[in-house]
């Protein structure tokens, strides 16, 4: 790999949806450099408010596993403090634990950099 690192870094804001996961993976996998990345990072920390059920995140949870095979070793870091949130990310954790990539939710960006850089 020579080094080179992808770090897609998500901030999400305002109302959670969907879309926002459909707009934020289309931008990941579309990269050509993709195959390349050994982390990405999602901060809901700035989410007001959630318009996205835990059927919603099993669907996005699927979609994602696909990606897996093209890239099989990725770090995910979650960050939130809000007990909604951890709750549909634990669902995206369970999906996603049936593949190579990693998973851990944090309280804070900075432990969530440092998990990613080890």
């Amino acid at each position: 790999m020579n080094g080179l690192r992808i770090i897609p870094m998500y901030n999400f804001f305002g109302t959670l949806t969907p879309e926002d996961f459909h707009q934020a993976n289309g931008l990941i996998y579309g990269d050509a450099r993709f195959d390349n990345m050994i982390y990405q990072i999602a901060d809901f920390t700035n989410v007001l408010s959630i318009n996205l059920t835990l059927d919603k995140v099993k669907v996005i949870s699927a979609l994602e596993k696909s990606a897996t095979r093209w890239n099989k070793s990725v770090k995910v870091a979650h960050v939130t403090t809000d007990p909604e949130i951890k709750n549909m990310v634990h669902a995206y954790e369970k999906e996603i634990q049936k593949t190579n990539w990693l998973c851990r939710l944090f309280e804070n960006l900075d432990d969530a950099t440092i998990w990613c850089n080890e």
